[in-house]
């Protein structure tokens, strides 16, 4: 763990003790559950409109989407296909080799981002959000995307 001396970042044993994996998931599972995570994350998705996920480190992604998802992403949501594909970036984001944050962008060209939870210098969970493009989609970028979709069978 890191320490300030004088301005000087000074390298100090954690006085916490080891986590382990299960211990990780529960550490992050009690603070979900707290009144001050679940304000925080309503007042973020109030003021964004993006929605907000703490999830443990090591916890696979098995759901398309969130609970505050845009229009689009529920209609893809839908699809085997298009489902696997938005989990994937998601996977590839919190699973990328250093520990900062990272920001992924599906094949419909929206962007989800990750933040690192971190206690005692190991990270805990993983702060997400996104679904939301960052750039205003042209006409050759829809047509990318409708032809993807039509390769993966999804009926529109």
């Amino acid at each position: 763990m890191e320490r300030c001396e004088n301005g000087v970042m000074k390298h100090q044993e954690s006085i916490l003790p080891p986590v382990d994996e299960r211990m990780e998931h529960r550490i992050i599972e009690i603070i979900q559950n707290t009144e001050l995570y679940q304000t925080y994350e309503q007042a973020f998705t109030e003021a964004t409109g993006l929605p907000l996920r703490l999830m443990a480190a090591g916890e696979v992604m098995t759901e398309c989407g969130w609970q505050h998802r845009n229009r689009l992403c529920e209609l893809l949501a839908k699809y085997d296909k298009t489902c696997s594909a938005c989990l994937q970036a998601g996977q590839n984001m919190i699973h990328a080799e250093d520990a900062g944050h990272h920001t992924s962008t599906c094949f419909a060209g929206l962007c989800e981002s990750c933040v690192p939870v971190q206690a005692a210098g190991k990270i805990m969970g993983y702060l997400l959000t996104g679904e939301v493009a960052t750039e205003k989609p042209t006409a050759a970028r829809f047509a990318r995307i409708a032809r993807q979709l039509r390769d993966w069978g999804v009926d529109f």
